[in-house]
């Protein structure tokens, strides 16, 4: 290198420091913080919920208490820890690039439950890539809380007449929870939020009001309670 080019080397070094920091500090601020409700205890077990604005939450609600993993885990007598990225899937990044894999690390290790929603964010990508995404998802689950049970809830849809990304995308993580052996719902078969979705869903046509939480805890709650119930 010549003496020209280590002299701009130099000039440009400590800028592409700074600007490295500031991202970094940029990321940190954006990261979203884990939100724990309630006091885990003995008598008050803590359930992690994964997943994207599905589980936490968006403007059409009215805020983390009306969401449906506080009702869920009032229901239940049990502390919530809620690991969320918007826009974020299996396989697709959301928010500062994090995939549910990603999210699962953050899971506590004293969690009893572990609930994973959505997949809608991954609408179109390759069911072979959905699969793999959602097994490390649940394999990450597994050894940040070796006791935990998982639920496996795939994406709910606003209506009954789901596109083909919606039903590709629920098809590759059911395949993966049996192959993982975990609990699995599906929404969609179940008709959930399709009665009423003038009352369930927001303006934004996608996200529930609270209305649409207080129906989603309804149908998780006794799936919880059930999956935490002592066994033998």
């Amino acid at each position: 290198m010549s003496d020209r080019g280590k002299g701009a080397w130099r000039i440009w070094l400590p800028i592409v420091g700074v600007v490295m920091v500031i991202l970094a500090v940029w990321a940190a601020a954006r990261l979203r913080p884990i939100e724990v409700l309630g006091s885990a205890s003995d008598d008050q077990p803590l359930i992690s919920f994964v997943g994207n604005s599905f589980v936490g939450g968006s403007s059409m609600d009215s805020g983390a208490t009306f969401r449906w993993p506080s009702i869920v885990a009032r229901e239940v007598g049990a502390a919530a820890q809620i690991i969320t990225a918007g826009s974020s899937g299996y396989v697709t990044p959301g928010e500062l690039m994090q995939t549910y894999p990603e999210l699962a690390k953050r899971i506590s290790p004293s969690a009893r439950a572990v609930v994973f929603l959505g997949s809608d964010d991954d609408a179109n990508r390759s069911f072979d890539e959905i699969r793999a995404g959602a097994l490390d998802a649940f394999a990450t689950a597994r050894a940040r809380a070796p006791e935990a049970r998982l639920l496996v809830i795939a994406t709910f849809w606003v209506d009954d007449d789901p596109p083909a990304g919606i039903l590709n995308s629920r098809d590759a993580v059911r395949a993966a929870a049996a192959q993982a052996g975990v609990a699995f719902v599906d929404p969609i078969a179940d008709g959930w939020l399709v009665n009423d979705p003038a009352i369930t869903i927001g303006s934004d046509g996608l996200h529930p009001t609270d209305a649409g939480h207080s129906e989603l805890a309804a149908r998780i709650e006794p799936l919880l309670a059930q999956l935490l119930a002592p066994t033998g």
